[in-house]
């Protein structure tokens, strides 16, 4: 999931690669500026695209979430990475239904400071002295 993210990367010394030659004229160097920033209005056209149908993907993958533990390593990715305000709706709906729910089996510390940290983070009132192993 954090690799997809990573894929955003823009290699910007293809988007503005200057065409002019030393020897052209003040007028051409103007035109070929302006067929340059074209361009690479055209090519970051393709980036906002490729940015929304990831960041679509990842709200489904949100949605979806059915294990707590990889809910909250999910969420704590998006945070790492970054781009978690994007999810902040989805992210919340995650944490809601961990919360509240009784089910779920944490008997390790690894994913009991998860829990702790994430919705701690997120605004949620978790007093220290609570056990959140059964």
């Amino acid at each position: 999931m954090a690799l997809a993210l990573l894929k955003l990367v823009v290699p910007t010394s293809s988007l503005y690669t200057s065409t002019r030659l030393p020897s052209q004229s003040c007028a051409s160097s103007q035109s070929a500026a302006s067929i340059d920033h074209g361009r690479a209005l055209r090519t970051g056209d393709i980036y906002v695209k490729g940015a929304e149908k990831l960041k679509e993907e990842v709200k489904r993958m949100l949605a979806e979430v059915v294990d707590p533990l990889g809910g909250l390593e999910m969420i704590d990715d998006l945070q790492t990475l970054g781009v978690f305000y994007h999810f902040e709706d989805e992210i919340k709906r995650v944490l809601d239904n961990i919360r509240n729910d009784d089910k779920w089996n944490n008997k390790d510390l690894h994913s009991t400071s998860l829990q702790f940290r994430l919705l701690r983070q997120h605004g949620y009132n978790i007093p220290q002295g609570t056990s959140m192993i059964p």
